[in-house]
């Protein structure tokens, strides 16, 4: 799955380079986790479908050249 779904340990951010999603319930999990975590998400490249969610935690950063897309919104 995901770069999203697997957070590096210690409460590094979560960096995302290449997303391509999976199962939304997963994402909306990681996405309540992280946010309860505080946690910083940096969406640094691709992030796709489901990955889109990433957008939804308090602490996130697009960075320059981020790309997110989704679909059936």
């Amino acid at each position: 799955m995901g770069e999203f779904l697997h957070a590096p340990p210690n409460m590094d951010p979560v960096a995302i380079y290449r997303d391509g999603g999976g199962y939304v319930s997963q994402y909306e999990e990681a996405v309540n986790r992280y946010t309860y975590e505080k946690r910083r998400v940096e969406i640094r490249g691709l992030c796709r479908s489901a990955c889109a969610l990433a957008l939804a935690v308090p602490n996130v950063c697009v960075g320059r050249g981020a790309v997110v897309q989704w679909h059936q919104a």
